[in-house]
């Protein structure tokens, strides 16, 4: 009877042991995968951000959206989802750090297939459509096999439930989850920090950002508050050498051949795009495309690494695609607005070097618009009226 028993609970021990890690990462979600809150800021969840292409992907599927946010991390923290434009829709913002075109265009696809989508903003990323770009870093959790419209995508719904309530990274992350709960809490008491605070223009951005980890809101976007405070170490100028070192070694020319190509033997872009606009006729989804804000810095960083003759082409390729399918679909082409044309806003002055307490108006650095320059955006796209962005041009006029 002793050597049944024992066995019994050599048994029943793990199992319950199993069963009680699994509810207590299920309680916590530290990916939040199992549970959708529009309204929740989710600044105690440090493993939420890089998790953040599984975590969008189940969020998508709870909240059924009927208008999306596509693009890279530009999209993530530039594009406000409060504003107008998106009035009276149910808008996520699906974008995703270095997403290639193929990337979008599965996204596109893997939120249609969970609600017909009505409306779509693309904010273009040039670093989308090198084909070299590497798979790794900001980019890496890209899993077509995760997302609705492939034959494994249920299976692998599964690997990631495993993966949230009883892998150790899952206990990992809900420990982390405690931690900066109780650290908020302590900031909070000790009058460290508040709940909110006040960011021009007049918004208000979750604080307190406790620890390094980037911050997402329940609709999948980042707030200029939180994104402005990662810019303490140094400012505007300091923080853009940085990324600009980033973008020229890791994004636009990646080890090992250090080129930007826009098709190889195992992936083309501009057929990813063009696949991208057939999925936009095909369900006639109206949509808003725009080359994104940049700072003219990039312009120059872009010359200097010497790919100006493809970001020519690039532009020029769009255009073409956009025209082309519109005669196949005989459906009123796609407009193409380009957001990067040099202007007042685009050639923002930059503080002086060591200058953390001065404010750029439109930019975080050369790369990252804030969610003010944004709205100019949308204010033009919404309202077709030029706002501050002088010389806009819509790609679609012949």
């Amino acid at each position: 009877m002793n050597m049944r028993r024992y066995a019994l609970l050599s048994v029943i021990l793990p199992v319950l042991v199993l069963l009680a890690v699994a509810l207590s990462n299920r309680v916590t979600d530290p990916y939040q995968i199992f549970s959708a809150h529009r309204d929740a800021i989710y600044n105690d969840k440090p493993a939420l951000h890089p998790n953040i292409r599984m975590h969008k992907a189940n969020q998508v599927k709870l909240q059924a959206p009927d208008t999306l946010i596509l693009g890279t991390s530009k999209a993530i923290q530039g594009i406000p989802v409060d504003h107008a434009y998106f009035a009276g829709r149910r808008v996520y913002n699906l974008a995703v750090p270095l997403a290639s075109m193929k990337e979008l265009t599965l996204l596109l696809r893997h939120a249609q297939a969970v609600h017909p989508i009505t409306d779509v903003v693309l904010s273009l990323d040039f670093l989308s459509f090198n084909s070299l770009a590497r798979s790794d870093g900001p980019a890496s959790g890209f899993v077509p096999d995760r997302l609705l419209g492939n034959e494994r995508s249920q299976q692998h719904y599964w690997l990631d439930c495993q993966s949230a309530l009883i892998s150790a990274d899952a206990i990992q992350a809900s420990l982390a989850v405690n931690s900066t709960r109780r650290a908020i809490k302590r900031a909070l008491a000790t009058g460290a920090a508040t709940n909110y605070t006040k960011d021009a223009p007049g918004r208000l951005g979750p604080v307190p950002a406790i620890g390094t980890h980037r911050i997402l809101t329940g609709l999948g976007a980042r707030t200029d508050a939180e994104v402005r405070s990662r810019l303490s170490d140094g400012g505007h100028r300091s923080n853009t050498l940085k990324i600009e070192e980033f973008f020229t070694s890791a994004v636009y020319l990646p080890a090992p051949l250090r080129q930007f190509q826009f098709a190889t033997a195992d992936e083309d872009s501009l057929y990813w795009y063009e696949q991208f606009i057939r999925t936009l006729h095909e369900n006639n989804i109206r949509a808003s495309l725009a080359i994104s804000p940049s700072h003219a810095r990039l312009d120059e960083l872009i010359d200097a690494a010497g790919l100006w003759s493809q970001w020519e082409t690039w532009k020029r390729s769009m255009l073409s695609i956009n025209l082309e399918l519109a005669d196949e679909y005989a459906q009123t082409p796609y407009a193409l607005f380009d957001f990067s044309i040099p202007g007042s806003i685009t050639t923002e002055p930059f503080p002086e070097t060591g200058n953390a307490e001065y404010r750029m108006k439109y930019f975080f650095e050369s790369i990252q618009f804030n969610q003010h320059t944004d709205t100019l955006m949308l204010d033009r796209l919404i309202f077709r009226t030029t706002a501050k962005f002088k010389g806009l041009w819509q790609a679609t006029e012949r």
